[in-house]
């Protein structure tokens, strides 16, 4: 996607979230439903497009991608 779709997309769930949040039982966003109580997913993409663009911006002012890694220990993920 392109900086100005991921922008766009941002801005539909930020939407949609401040209308759950005002009292709306459902909202939806390009054509997936979401209830108050997927409030959390819809909280989970919102920071997911955000990480996206800033690394988006940043590669595109020129700097090296944000990379990480995960470890985990003692468990399944």
């Amino acid at each position: 996607m392109t900086l100005p779709e991921l922008q766009d997309r941002l801005t539909l769930y930020l939407a949609a979230e401040k209308a759950i949040l005002e009292g709306g039982q459902e909202w939806d966003v390009d054509g997936e439903k979401f209830t108050r109580a997927e409030l959390p997913a819809l909280q989970t993409e919102i920071r997911r497009l955000r990480h996206e663009i800033a690394m988006l911006e940043r590669v595109q002012a020129g700097g090296a991608p944000i990379c990480f890694s995960q470890g985990v220990f003692g468990g399944r993920r």
